[in-house]
């Protein structure tokens, strides 16, 4: 019986966390993930898109270009799978924060129509 209840508590207290701001704080270290390698580019992107949902119009404000940036500079150097990948994500920026979406995947945007 005590176990039901920590386990309770256990889910409370992680989906509070989920859904504070200051989970969006971690997004600071997905940055660096994007620009290193595409080793782990599945993986970051499919955090990108889950912040993206979660925190659509805190996200593309505070962490959009940048991640966008970050993305526009390996756009170069992946297959056609990765690229995939990467327009899934800006998809996603711009359905979940029409306020900011657009502003932020301006880097790759404008890399896809020169």
């Amino acid at each position: 019986m005590c176990y039901d209840h920590l386990t309770r508590a256990y889910v409370s207290t992680f989906v509070i966390f989920i859904f504070s701001e200051s989970f969006v704080t971690l997004v600071d270290n997905l940055i660096p993930l994007l620009s290193i390698s595409t080793e782990h580019m599945k993986m970051s992107l499919s955090l990108v898109n889950s912040y993206a949902l979660i925190y659509p119009e805190s996200f593309a404000e505070k962490f959009g270009g940048i991640v966008c940036t970050e993305l526009n500079s390996s756009i170069g150097d992946m297959r056609a799978e990765g690229i995939a990948m990467v327009l899934r994500c800006v998809e996603t920026l711009l359905r979940t924060s029409p306020t900011h979406g657009p502003h932020s995947v301006k880097p790759i945007v404008g890399k896809v129509f020169q």
